[in-house]
């Protein structure tokens, strides 16, 4: 069961707007492109709660999510070099804290959408965790886990979502209605939708045990 946030991306004024207030973002969509070989597509929208930048990336890669992960392995994908352990930060990392730097902290990476040919990824922010901070660690489970949620290698899901939330039932006298069972962590479930599986809407990647399961779940979203 998908429960996303709908987003206006007809709204020119909206995301030219953005683009002003945000200082150096245009910068940082180049470097973007530069790391990930690939055309970024940054949607931002300002929280008048709490003025912060809520930032939606879409990375398009016209490649295949095993070629990106060979390029990751050989540190020449993602920013994300081998060397990056005897230095500070790596290079996409410095691109995240440079754009920090020039909005006083204000920068919320709401999603990270990566659109390969064969498969698109989305990664949602989770509470009080920043998906910058996790997102080489996350593409490093992706190549890990690759052969067990490929079903040996035999299928890629078309869509892989990270992470999602169990769905759990409550009941009362007049209704019932399903609620996520919170989670704080991209490592325990992830959602899965496979061209193969006609009669299942979604399956779930159990990281833990490496398997698929059937279930329900949910893509925490912004309100």
């Amino acid at each position: 069961m998908r429960s996303k946030q709908n987003t206006n991306t007809n709204s020119k004024s909206a995301i030219s707007k953005g683009y002003q207030d945000i200082n150096g973002l245009k910068l940082f969509k180049k470097q973007l492109e530069k790391h990930f070989f690939g055309e970024a597509i940054i949607r931002p929208d300002t929280d008048k709660k709490d003025s912060k930048y809520n930032l939606t990336i879409n990375l398009n890669c016209n490649f295949s999510l095993t070629e990106g992960l060979i390029l990751l392995n050989s540190g020449d994908w993602g920013g994300f070099c081998e060397n990056s352990a005897k230095l500070e930060h790596s290079g996409f990392e410095l691109s995240v804290l440079n754009l920090q730097k020039e909005n006083n902290n204000k920068v919320v990476f709401e999603e990270i959408a990566i659109h390969f040919k064969d498969t698109s990824l989305f990664i949602t922010k989770i509470p009080n965790q920043n998906i910058t901070d996790h997102l080489c660690t996350i593409l490093n489970a992706i190549s890990e886990n690759f052969v067990h949620f490929t079903k040996g290698l035999t299928e890629m899901p078309y869509e892989i979502f990270i992470p999602v939330f169990e769905a759990t039932t409550e009941n009362d006298s007049s209704t019932s209605c399903a609620k996520p069972k919170m989670k704080t962590s991209y490592f325990d479930y992830w959602g899965m939708y496979f061209q193969s599986e006609i009669d299942q809407d979604s399956l779930v990647y159990d990281l833990k045990s490496k398997t698929i399961i059937d279930g329900d779940f949910f893509i925490l979203t912004k309100e």
